[in-house]
């Protein structure tokens, strides 16, 4: 703000003193020329070499505004440099090199800040293979489990599980090598769609392997619609695609190396039901193989999981089958609304 205000107060001063001293030139120069003191031509001559002066003078203060902007960048782009990083291995069991997709999460409760609890007594099992739902209303947490699950956010210790060990004896570099997460908002990096599909490895995937994920999240036609089908370039956060597109291409992001465990948060919402049916009949091909977490809106999403969780002011309302909770009023009271 002070750089704007600075620049806002000089640049017309500079403007009037530019033009004020052409005028004096002229003035000075003409009344010079007509009492013979100088010929036409030496005025002509310092008039120009005035104007060869000016552009380098106003460059001067042009580079001196540039890097006065550019330290102010260079200090926020320090700030974040220089943060501490918040997720970092301590007293963690380095024997552990893989995870099977077994999680267990007991009692956990967790707030952003010590005025609202956003989970409350918060339980989950699920096995290895298993396809597991997450559903409530908008807020009640659906999001922050996924995260914390991750250690995005820092959990309360003794509280999630994955084959037994607590989250934090687990390496972060074998936890995040495991586990496979598409977000509501997943973001499409500038360069061709071979490239943002391949990202995990783009040294030894092959386009065999790249074309079998885009068919698995039903983007395949689309791309191939393109005119450079797979080597189509894409704008910075895959602003040439559509919302629906940018879900389905982080979507072949993530199965590309097939996970052992994958976390889907709310990815179908810009979707057609039609494509979104085609999309979960291929993740349950991989049950038994993929432990899978999704967080959806849409019971439609939901019907063919092992197990549905419904959240409700940050704990679980009640979990169960498809099938199960539509004995439940809260559940089917979501069913009939969107039927």
């Amino acid at each position: 703000m002070r750089l704007a205000k600075v620049r806002g107060f000089f640049h017309p001063i500079i403007a009037a003193f530019a033009s004020l001293s052409v005028l004096v030139i002229f003035w000075i120069g003409g009344y010079f020329v007509i009492k013979k003191v100088i010929t036409i031509g030496e005025f002509i001559a310092f008039n120009g070499t005035i104007g060869y002066l000016l552009m380098p003078t106003i460059f001067i203060g042009w580079i001196m505004s540039m890097l006065q902007r550019s330290r102010a960048s260079l200090e926020r782009i320090g700030e974040v440099i220089g943060e501490a990083n918040v997720l970092r291995d301590i007293n963690v069991d380095s024997g552990i090199k893989t995870l099977s997709g077994d999680i267990r999460i007991d009692n956990l409760s967790f707030s952003y800040n010590k005025e609202k609890e956003i989970l409350s007594n918060f339980s989950l099992s699920i096995k290895s293979g298993e396809m597991v739902a997450i559903i409530g209303e908008v807020g009640v947490g659906k999001s922050t489990v996924i995260n914390l699950m991750q250690r995005i956010y820092a959990p309360p210790k003794n509280s999630i599980f994955y084959d037994g060990n607590d989250v934090f004896r687990i390496p972060l570099e074998i936890l995040h090598a495991n586990i496979n997460y598409v977000s509501q908002e997943p973001h499409i990096f500038s360069g061709s769609i071979r490239d943002n599909i391949s990202y995990i490895d783009q040294v030894d995937t092959t386009l065999d392997a790249i074309i079998w994920a885009a068919k698995f999240a039903d983007i395949a036609k689309d791309i191939e619609s393109f005119p450079n089908a797979y080597d189509t370039l894409i704008g910075e956060n895959g602003i040439t695609l559509s919302g629906g597109q940018k879900q389905r291409i982080a979507l072949a992001r993530a199965i590309i190396n097939r996970p052992k465990i994958l976390m889907l948060d709310n990815v179908f919402s810009a979707v057609d039901t039609e494509t979104e049916d085609n999309i979960l009949q291929n993740l349950l091909q991989l049950k038994g193989h993929i432990t899978t977490i999704i967080v959806a809106h849409r019971v439609s999403t939901l019907k063919h999981c092992d197990k549905i969780i419904l959240l409700k002011e940050g704990m679980v309302l009640a979990s169960g089958t498809h099938e199960e909770l539509m004995h439940n009023k809260d559940y089917m009271d979501i069913y009939e609304k969107q039927i």
